[in-house]
């Protein structure tokens, strides 16, 4: 809710002072939700696929803090920064 006030309240705010700003910055948001979105998409879906089918109990086993070093196998690559 907060992002979306202070969305609001800098746009409302960049048209008043100069709207070609404004606008451009709207521009470069919808060409970044281009870029994103089809990856973002399918990661939601697969999110909620996981959390329909695996249960809390064997997340925590595989990736909780009992779960050691298999945890950290399992989760480095997930930090790890992805080639385009």
């Amino acid at each position: 809710m907060i992002l979306i006030l202070t969305t609001i309240a800098l746009v409302a705010t960049a048209f008043a002072v100069h709207k070609g700003v404004a606008r451009q910055g709207i521009v470069e948001g919808g060409k970044l939700l281009l870029q994103v979105g089809p990856v973002m998409l399918p990661a939601f879906v697969l999110a909620g696929m996981v959390s329909v089918l695996v249960s809390p109990e064997s997340i925590a086993q595989w990736l909780g803090r009992d779960a050691g070093l298999a945890a950290v196998v399992l989760e480095t690559p997930q930090g790890a920064p992805h080639p385009r």
